[in-house]
């Protein structure tokens, strides 16, 4: 069953929890469609939890509707960002974003920026200077507010994935792939893993500190997703319809997942000190001798042209419908 579904519009900011959502060339529906970046050598490089925690604090707010509209455009809207008593409003339509005219305002015109994730270097539009403020005064550092360019307006703004995991795949500012899928089995037996060797009062980590788009159960065991080629999530109450998505690479996880995600702050080395007990690339058996010390919890996934615009639900059914050695390749 399809428990959860996550979209983060903000590279490193609060998700938003939803019932329904579209699916994007890129992801889910406005997920990692923004960035905050700060000048570097040449390209904008990207701000995360890595480095700036307290980005975990930025609560993101989009009209839910926007997430399942039949339309590929931009509805009306806005990007609501806030923290404390500060917010600021992005405009979600691109004609309001990037049409012409002075000043600062939603339609004011907005500067076209290189930036960078990680080897990636592209084209994106800054979102000006009111968002630029907000990120700023948290961080206390200048950046700036970045967005995608999802519907291919600047040359070269195209992000394709790793070829030698999904050759015909892209994606927007996530880490690597368009959609993350982790299970409820898998968390427990990280729980029950940090139960086994922490001091009394351990509280559970709940999944938000893996950020995943999609978490399913009942599909198997903890760590299941190891096995799984290809997982359908069905539509509607006949079932018809939804979305299949191919599991394509094992997330190696990062001090991200050390920082709680309510209080913007690392706490402590969990889950990333279990990980490597249970597992680890050695532990999971994949294979790869640079992954052995590495931790891994969730997979990452992509899936075919024809599958965007389509929506899927939480409580929709979920079914394997190809393992790893159907596949014939990891």
């Amino acid at each position: 069953m399809l428990r959860g579904l996550t979209s983060y519009p903000v590279k490193s900011c609060k998700g938003i929890e939803l019932q329904s959502c579209a699916v994007a060339p890129t992801g889910l529906r406005y997920d990692r469609a923004w960035m905050v970046v700060k000048r570097g050598e040449g390209a904008m490089r990207m701000m995360t939890q890595r480095q700036y925690p307290k980005l975990a604090l930025v609560s993101c707010d989009i009209p839910a509707e926007a997430f399942t509209s039949p339309s590929t455009s931009d509805p009306e809207g806005f990007l609501r960002l806030s923290f404390g008593g500060e917010s600021v409003a992005v405009p979600l339509r691109a004609a309001k974003r990037h049409g012409g005219g002075g000043g600062n305002g939603a339609g004011a015109g907005r500067e076209v920026v290189q930036a960078r994730v990680w080897e990636w270097e592209g084209p994106c539009f800054d979102e000006g200077e009111d968002a630029a403020r907000f990120f700023t005064s948290l961080l206390e550092t200048p950046c700036r507010l970045v967005r995608f360019d999802q519907e291919g307006a600047l040359e070269s703004s195209l992000r394709p994935t790793d070829a030698d995991y999904a050759p015909d795949s892209q994606t927007g500012f996530s880490d690597g792939f368009p959609f993350l899928i982790a299970s409820q089995e898998s968390l427990r037996a990280v729980n029950d893993g940090i139960a086994a060797s922490a001091s009394e009062g351990q509280a559970e980590l709940p999944m938000n500190r893996f950020r995943p788009n999609l978490v399913v159960s009942d599909c198997g065991g903890a760590f299941g997703e190891d096995e799984w080629a290809s997982l359908a999530v069905r539509g509607g109450d006949s079932g018809e319809g939804g979305c299949v998505f191919d599991l394509v690479k094992p997330c190696s996880r990062c001090t991200v997942t050390t920082v709680n995600q309510s209080t913007g702050a690392v706490d402590g080395k969990e889950p990333l000190r279990v990980l490597g007990e249970i597992h680890s690339g050695k532990a999971a058996g994949y294979g790869n001798a640079k992954w052995e010390r590495v931790p891994f919890f969730g997979w990452n996934a992509v899936t075919s042209p024809a599958m965007v615009g389509r929506v899927i639900s939480v409580g929709a059914s979920v079914c394997v419908t190809k393992k790893k050695e159907e596949k014939g390749k990891q």
